[in-house]
């Protein structure tokens, strides 16, 4: 009777001078597992290019062009789903983005809103289960200090707020705000 013992993980680089280390493992077929610096690991179609800053994406792409090939779709659908955002962006720019039945001030009428609005509170994912706390730590931090996940519970906050008082997504866009935290958002994700 032959006994199976488990292979150690073994890192190797397709050449001497790539940055990439990939992980043998061959217990886990059909696994890829690669890393910049052997102790982050990434899981090749988990992961690539979503978790993967611009720089390594850079790299990766120039050592692996099998890979960025066979992955062609996903890079596309992000540089079209950047350059939705972007266009979004401009709009929260130029356009007028609510008005009032009476006047603009945050005390009197009803609050109709740009769709375009709406279409920020969909593009940033407040929809996504996760997000179901305001944690009021986020009140007490700049906006440059956010990461994407607080970004979102932000907007959250304010999509939640304006079920119950009229006029909260209307005091983010007078403050300004409202267009810098989506600015902060398309910052992250071009990041990511």
């Amino acid at each position: 009777m032959k006994l199976f013992t488990k292979r150690k993980n073994k890192w190797f680089k397709n050449k001497e001078t790539d940055s990439i280390w990939w992980l043998e493992n061959k217990d886990d077929v059909g696994e890829h597992v690669f890393s910049f610096d052997k102790k982050t690991k990434y899981n090749l179609f988990r992961d690539y290019p979503y978790n993967l800053t611009p720089e390594q994406r850079k790299i990766f792409d120039e050592e692996n062009p099998y890979w960025k090939n066979f992955f062609k779709d996903r890079n596309e659908t992000i540089a079209k789903e950047y350059q939705k955002r972007a266009e979004l962006l401009q709009k929260l720019r130029t356009e007028e983005l609510y008005t009032t039945a009476e006047s603009n001030s945050l005390i009197s009428g009803h609050y109709s809103y740009n769709p375009v609005v709406w279409e920020v509170f969909e593009s940033v994912g407040i929809n996504n289960p996760k997000y179901k706390t305001y944690n009021d730590h986020l009140a007490k931090k700049s906006i440059d200090e956010l990461s994407t996940d607080e970004i979102v519970e932000q907007f959250l906050f304010w999509s939640r707020g304006e079920r119950f008082c009229e006029g909260a997504i209307a005091e983010a866009i007078d403050s300004g705000n409202f267009v810098k935290l989506y600015e902060k958002f398309l910052t992250n994700s071009m990041e990511k």
